[in-house]
């Protein structure tokens, strides 16, 4: 049995987690991607010697979803949702919080019917804004 050296919590820097989604905003049926790195592999020993788990939560308009996984070996993750109607997606804005070992960070999304994202690109083009700027005034509506 092999047995990984660990440092002592008071040497080591301080844990640092990330997380993001691969977008800012979504229509009904896209995949959601949510992931992100820890700085270090945490160890536990209740109920047995193991990593931390990551706890992933997802909450939106009468959503909430839990999610319970580990870093893989280059201290990564990721996890997705389908984002249907019929799974109790709903429009509207989706906060996203991760915790590791007691520390927090949180992102979240947005999601909309194809016909209202199709009609926001359609009118903030129509300004004669480029697609650069229209993508950046789309995603701000994202941290609202």
């Amino acid at each position: 049995m092999k047995f990984l050296h660990l440092q002592e919590f008071s040497n080591s820097s301080p844990i640092v987690i990330t997380v993001s989604s691969d977008k800012t905003s979504y229509q009904f049926n896209d995949v959601a991607v949510i992931g992100g790195t820890v700085s270090e592999k945490i160890y536990v020993e209740s109920p047995v010697f193991q990593t931390a788990p990551i706890i992933i939560t997802i909450s939106g308009p009468n959503f909430d979803q839990v999610v319970s996984l580990y870093p893989d070996s280059n201290l990564d993750y990721e996890t997705s949702l389908k984002l249907h109607s019929v799974l109790g997606i709903n429009e509207g804005v989706y906060d996203v919080s991760v915790s590791y070992a007691g520390i927090v960070d949180e992102t979240s999304f947005i999601v909309n019917s194809e016909f209202i994202s199709e009609q926001i690109e359609q009118n903030l083009g129509q300004s004669g804004w480029t697609k650069e700027e229209v993508d950046t005034a789309l995603s701000g509506l994202s941290s609202v």
